[in-house]
């Protein structure tokens, strides 16, 4: 097997201390057979989150956070290569930021197009390229605009580190880290 590899935003500098956090774990399934469950465990985790923030900014944390971890939450489920297997979020608060991992194990097509999406993320016409994805998003292949709008609208840092496990599956992890800045803006 070969390294693992590193694209994106990813680094493995220390984040400095961590003043909270959560890690849950899941077998895929369980979302899989109610998607309303992705939505709920979402909603939780960021409502617990909120209360890192002021007061008047936890309606916004609430929303912003929900939809971070939902996104997350939501691709390590469906693109998990065997539904029995567990998937992992974690978000920690470092104080000035936010990160959020998700760990699963998936098929190598899609750590190729996982790939793929993260480095278009580089790209500084992210407008442009959004307006392209929702227009191509019907057809068959299309790639989700999901970690576009983190990116786009929250100005997230996504990166991921995957590595082979057997010939066909990879160990994925995908992070996100969100300044409480932009948190606190919306």
């Amino acid at each position: 097997m070969s390294d693992p590899a590193l694209f994106g935003d990813f680094s493995h500098a220390d984040p400095g201390p961590r003043l909270g956090a959560l890690e849950l774990e899941l077998r895929a399934l369980e979302i899989v057979v109610h998607w309303r469950r992705c939505g709920l465990t979402a909603d939780w985790l960021a409502g617990f989150f909120a209360y890192d923030f002021e007061i008047e900014a936890r309606a916004a944390a609430v929303s912003v956070l929900s939809t971070v971890a939902n996104e997350l939450l939501e691709n390590a489920v469906k693109f998990c290569s065997d539904k029995q297997r567990a998937v992992r979020i974690t978000i920690q608060n470092h104080g000035e930021f936010l990160r959020f991992q998700t760990y699963n194990r998936a098929r190598a097509a899609h750590v190729s197009t996982l790939r793929s999406a993260i480095e278009a993320l580089s790209d500084d016409a992210l407008e442009q390229l959004f307006a392209e994805r929702v227009q191509h998003q019907a057809e068959p292949g299309a790639s989700g605009i999901g970690l576009l709008l983190l990116k786009k609208d929250y100005r997230a840092r996504i990166g991921a580190r995957v590595e082979p496990c057997t010939a066909d599956e990879w160990d994925v992890e995908v992070r996100v880290d969100l300044d409480a800045a932009e948190v606190e803006q919306r």
